[in-house]
């Protein structure tokens, strides 16, 4: 562990010449620091609540982050990485109960001066924990690394080696992210562009796709689909902008959503409607509240649609960012998401809306 020290500076310097802002998988030790747990709130908005892993993680770090969480009871859903640790079963354990809880996983720290995610360094265990999340996510100034191959075999036995693939496969992350830090014997640490770590499926996808026009049975729609995971309260699987024909063309707006709100089906007079908010080029957001109605689609089906008037159309023509809301009884949980419009997304949507004219 000393020498892991001494030659800290050293080896930090010839990843900075090399790599620069790239993802790290190699040769690069990290400063040992106190391993602590901490819940930060940058609002009342949930996705903005974050829950703090820091510093070395070891063999007790597992349960005590139980502990934990039992103890206080955090609100957050992200997790923020930024340490290390020499102990993989340590790291293994800990993103197996990161995933278990459905949490997420960012390389980052806290800020509190400011009040903001800056971006961390996490290495060894704590890039094994890091690997847990439902879904992963770290900035191009973030660094994520292991070991190389002469660490790796001075700590592995052939068990260990598979555990550690096992795990990959658990967590849908490429096994050859472990042939790449396996066979890693040089002295200037081994480092993958943010391309590739995708390609290792090591960041999960995110958000939505594009807006695609597909036929619908009376008409056609411009329609998005999650490419993540759903999260708490973001829970809608794809929205779209649909003319339906039936009536002479009309403008609807739909949510598709995952298993909780279809058991709302049966209870739409509960609803209290669909809430679209509109941001266009110059930011000015507007708010649209329509009531939620069967459409064409049998009942008990997970699409939500709302008829659009003639000034929500015509604020989806101008749109750069759609935002929807189901409004739900709480009982059934919330269907709330948001999309940020691309330069293809305004022509799909702009498609549709021509195409009711």
């Amino acid at each position: 562990m000393a020498s892991y020290r001494v030659n800290h500076r050293i080896r930090r310097l010839a990843f900075l010449v090399v790599a620069g802002a790239a993802m790290v998988l190699g040769l690069w030790p990290n400063a040992v620091f106190a391993q602590s747990f901490a819940n930060h709130a940058f609002g009342h908005d949930l996705a903005r609540h974050v829950i703090v892993i820091s510093g070395e993680i070891t063999a007790e770090t597992p349960s005590r982050f139980v502990a934990w969480l039992n103890r206080e009871q955090p609100d957050g859903y992200i997790i923020l990485l930024d340490g290390d640790g020499a102990d993989p079963r340590a790291g293994m354990a800990l993103g197996q109960i990161i995933r278990d809880h459905g949490f997420e996983t960012e390389v980052g720290r806290v800020e509190y001066s400011d009040g903001k995610i800056a971006p961390g360094r996490c290495f060894d265990a704590c890039a094994l924990a890091f690997l847990g999340g439902q879904a992963r996510r770290f900035s191009d100034q973030a660094f994520l690394g292991f070991q190389g191959g002469a660490m790796l075999k001075s700590i592995a036995s052939p068990q260990l080696s598979a555990d550690f693939v096992t795990y990959l496969i658990a967590m849908d992350v490429d096994v050859r992210l472990y042939a790449a830090v396996a066979t890693h014997t040089g002295a200037v640490p081994l480092s993958l562009s943010r391309t590739q770590s995708k390609k290792f499926r090591i960041i999960t996808p995110d958000g939505f796709s594009s807006f695609e026009l597909s036929a619908r049975q009376k008409g056609i729609a411009a329609y998005a689909q999650r490419v993540g995971t759903t999260r708490p309260f973001d829970t809608a699987t794809g929205m779209g902008v649909i003319c339906a024909q039936a009536g002479g063309g009309e403008i609807w707006v739909e949510i598709g959503t995952d298993d909780t709100a279809s058991h709302a089906a049966d209870h739409m007079s509960q609803l209290d409607g669909m809430t679209i908010d509109i941001t266009d080029h110059n930011d000015q957001r507007r708010s649209f509240n329509i009531p939620v109605e069967d459409m064409f689609t049998p009942k008990g089906t997970k699409t939500w649609h709302g008829r659009a008037d003639e000034t929500l159309i015509a604020a989806l023509g101008n749109a750069t960012r759609i935002e929807t809301r189901l409004d739900m009884p709480k009982s059934f949980g919330a269907v709330y998401t948001s999309h940020q419009l691309v330069e293809t997304d305004r022509h799909a949507i702009n498609a549709v809306l021509a195409h009711c004219e």
